[in-house]
């Protein structure tokens, strides 16, 4: 395993706030790591706020749906770093919902914000990645970007057109600098989803296996630090494939 040296990196890391975003970037600061943190929120948590106070990152609100939001932070990052090594796409929304009940408006977040999303930061920050050593844009996928599942046609459209960039990226970009990666995960206990933690705990109580967010910001980093590693990566509980069959 030829391993990719963190200390000093810069990394942009969307859905900050969220429990992904939040695990990870505490395990990036861990490894001296410079955090530009994303989500619409307007108010950091604590944890990310001290890493702001303390110079080991920026925080940026913004609306990853609105495109005129995305160019002017990425024309005021051109203008403050000179690189990017990392991009993290974590930001997404789970909306479950049968066809009947699904509205244009769910529909449309649901595609702007887990694919075009992704697509557009990465179009605007190729410059910047390409100045890295070691470039990596790592996406957040879902196992149901792989296993079509009633009432979920929204969110499995836009994790299976996720899968579908990043796969594509990787190939048009192998033998060449930046790597693309996708994470193809399984269930998390963070608030992500119909139901948030309550729902989850729930069904825990009957069985139901999830991943932790920091299991998963584990997984994250060992990737990243893992030159080798392949384009996608699944990590899911146990059970998960079994219970989505």
């Amino acid at each position: 395993m030829k391993n990719i040296k963190l200390k000093n990196k810069i990394a942009v890391v969307t859905g900050a706030c969220g429990g992904i975003g939040s695990a990870l970037i505490k395990r990036l600061v861990e490894n001296q790591v410079f955090c530009i943190m994303i989500d619409i929120n307007k108010n950091l948590n604590s944890d990310l706020g001290l890493f702001v106070n303390q110079d080991k990152g920026e925080y940026f609100s913004i609306d990853l749906t609105n495109t005129q939001e995305i160019n002017k932070f990425c024309s005021n990052l051109s203008s403050k770093f000179k690189r990017i090594d990392f991009l993290y796409n974590i930001a997404g929304v789970g909306i479950y919902k049968k066809i009947e009940d699904l509205t244009i408006e769910e529909w449309n977040l649901s595609l702007n914000l887990n694919l075009t999303a992704p697509f557009y930061l990465t179009k605007k920050l190729i410059n910047l990645l390409q100045i890295s050593d070691a470039p990596l844009v790592f996406n957040v996928g879902s196992g149901m970007g792989v296993m079509p599942t009633v009432g979920r046609s929204a969110y499995c459209s836009s994790k299976f057109g996720l899968r579908g960039l990043t796969l594509s990226l990787a190939k048009e970009f192998k033998g060449k600098k930046i790597k693309f990666q996708l994470l193809t995960l399984g269930s998390v206990m963070t608030g992500f989803g119909t139901g948030g933690v309550t729902r989850k705990l729930d069904l825990q109580k009957i069985g139901k296996n999830y991943l932790t967010p920091e299991s998963v910001s584990d997984k994250i980093i060992r990737t990243t630090l893992d030159k080798d590693s392949p384009s996608e990566i699944e990590f899911y509980p146990d059970g998960y494939k079994e219970e989505n069959a």
